[in-house]
C-alpha cells in the first residue's frame, strides 16, 4: 500500500514539474521572466480597469459661453430647467431598459427616442439579458454644443453620473460592488420655422403609423411605402431626438 502511494506521489510530482515547465515557457513567450511578474501584471491590469470603471468622467462644458447665445435666441430659456429635465429623462431611459418597457417613457418631449429605447430593449430580449441600475447619482450637467440655422435650433446637454450596475451576464459582474461612472449625451431640437428646413434633412426618426416604414419627420404628403396620408409634425418646444452613453 505504501508502495502504491509512493508511486502516485512520484507521478504527481512529475506532472506538476511538467506543468511548471510548460507554464514557464508560456510566461517567457509572452515577455515575462517569472510567473510572479505575470500575476502582478494581471493584478495591475485588473486594478487599472476598475479605476477607469469607477473614475468620474470629464465633460465638455461650454455652458457659460453658450447660454447667452441660447438666451438671446430664446429669451425664456432656463438653464437649470433643461438640466433638471435631462436628469429626469436619463432616469426614464434607465428605468425603461431595466423594466424592458418603453411605455414608462411618458414625457411628450421624449417621443422621438422611443424607437431607440425599443431597439435596446429588443437587443436585451434577444440576449436574454437583464440589467439593473441602482442608486443613480448625477455629478454634473453641462451644455456642450448649440447651433441655430435653417429654422432649427439644437442643444447638446451632457451629464456625468454614476450607479451600481448589475446584469445576469457573467462577463459584466466584475465590478458590481463599485459605482460605475459614466456619461450621457442628450440632443435637443427646437423647430421654429419649417419653411426654412431642406427637404432631405434628417433630424428626427419617425415611422409611418400604418406600415412602420421610416418617413420624413414632418410627414410631408404620403408614406412612400403604403401611401398612407401623413399629418405634419410641428415642434415648438425642446424635444430630445437622440441620446447616447459615452
Amino acid at each position: 500500500m505504501l508502495y502504491v502511494i509512493l508511486i502516485l506521489l512520484i507521478i504527481l510530482a512529475v506532472l506538476l514539474l511538467v506543468l511548471y515547465v510548460v507554464a514557464m515557457k508560456f510566461v517567457k513567450a509572452i515577455g515575462f521572466s517569472t510567473l510572479k511578474e505575470l500575476i502582478d501584471e494581471i493584478k495591475k491590469q485588473s486594478t487599472t480597469e476598475k479605476e477607469i470603471y469607477s473614475s468620474p468622467k470629464n465633460l465638455s462644458d461650454m455652458t457659460k459661453l453658450l447660454v447667452p447665445l441660447i438666451s438671446k435666441d430664446f429669451p425664456s430659456f432656463n438653464q437649470e430647467q433643461i438640466f433638471t429635465q435631462s436628469r429626469n429623462y436619463i432616469n426614464a431611459i434607465l428605468d425603461s431598459l431595466e423594466a424592458k418597457d418603453s411605455s414608462l417613457i411618458k414625457d411628450k418631449n421624449l417621443k422621438f427616442i422611443i424607437p431607440k429605447v425599443e431597439d435596446q430593449i429588443k437587443n436585451l430580449n434577444e440576449l436574454e439579458k437583464e440589467v439593473h441600475y441602482t442608486n443613480v447619482r448625477f455629478n454634473k450637467c453641462a451644455i456642450s454644443e448649440y447651433t441655430n440655422k435653417g429654422g432649427v435650433a439644437k442643444i447638446t446637454v451632457v451629464s456625468s453620473l454614476s450607479y451600481y450596475y448589475d446584469s445576469n451576464d457573467e462577463k459584466e459582474k466584475k465590478f458590481t460592488d463599485v459605482r460605475k461612472e459614466t456619461r450621457y449625451k442628450l440632443e435637443y431640437v427646437y423647430i421654429y420655422d419649417e419653411d426654412k428646413i431642406p427637404e432631405n434633412i434628417d433630424l428626427l426618426k419617425i415611422n409611418c403609423p400604418n406600415c412602420g416604414a421610416p418617413v420624413d419627420f414632418f410627414g410631408r404628403g404620403k408614406c412612400s411605402y403604403c401611401n398612407t396620408m401623413l399629418s405634419p409634425i410641428n415642434i415648438k418646444n425642446w424635444s430630445v431626438v437622440n441620446y447616447e452613453e459615452y
